[in-house]
């Protein structure tokens, strides 16, 4: 019996397709690491719902109203050093001061980096998810899903992948991150930044809540925020 043999000709188209497709393939990775990818393929959510689990969220503030210290966080999405607070800075400031009630932090979103529009629409995003008491969710998983920079991973598919894996109500997230008032939020971001001389991200800022007594936190390892914050809490 005599086996079916492929013809040169339908060797070569097979090499041809087979070489288009792997090409197809790699193009197709690169988008998707370049781009964030999908919600289903965001790093980090699980965590971050469990970490800020049961913590008052309202608009900008995380954390009890009554608490007597304000640390303030200037951000730009966009930042690599925001990104790298967001995993080794922020877990702790939760874990230790805010869950127990003696810190509230607040996010001032800023275009510091690149003042580009895509760097805008993440900071109206997180102002957004903030009317619905997920501004800092929203912020940490953006930067736990961070591109590289000079990729232009920071896009609307972005955007709205954060806002589905974090749950909000996206009729109401869109509407409100065209508002004036989202603008708004931004600009005094923006000045908060240039009366206190921010001149990078992140930058912490220590406030008693009552007085505005106020320190910039130099010292950024745990014991650094601890001498900051009982000093403003001892302003009075």
């Amino acid at each position: 019996m005599s086996q079916k043999s492929t013809s040169p000709s339908n060797k070569t188209w097979i090499y041809v397709g087979g070489a288009v497709l792997a090409v197809l393939v790699a193009v197709l990775i690169a988008f998707s690491v370049t781009r964030g990818g999908d919600k289903d393929e965001l790093t980090g959510v699980g965590d971050i719902t469990t970490m800020l689990k049961g913590i008052p969220s309202k608009g900008l503030v995380l954390g009890k109203e009554t608490a007597p210290v304000t640390i303030i966080e200037f951000i730009d999405p966009q930042c690599p050093h925001c990104a790298e607070a967001s995993k080794s800075i922020i877990p702790d400031l939760v874990a230790r001061h805010v869950r127990t009630g003696d810190v509230k932090l607040q996010l001032a979103p800023i275009a510091f980096i690149s003042p580009t529009e895509n760097g805008q629409k993440a900071n109206r995003a997180i102002w957004a998810a903030g009317q619905q008491g997920k501004a800092w969710t929203f912020a940490e998983v953006l930067f736990h899903n961070q591109g590289a920079e000079g990729t232009r991973w920071l896009d609307d598919g972005m955007i709205d992948s954060v806002a589905g894996a974090v749950g909000l109500d996206k009729a109401a997230f869109d509407e409100a991150r065209g508002t004036a008032a989202a603008q708004n939020a931004l600009e005094e971001s923006m000045q908060l930044a240039t009366a206190n001389k921010v001149s990078g991200t992140p930058t912490f800022l220590a406030r008693n809540t009552k007085t505005q007594g106020q320190v910039n936190v130099e010292d950024l390892t745990p014991a650094g925020f601890d001498a900051a914050i009982a000093a403003v809490a001892a302003d009075s």
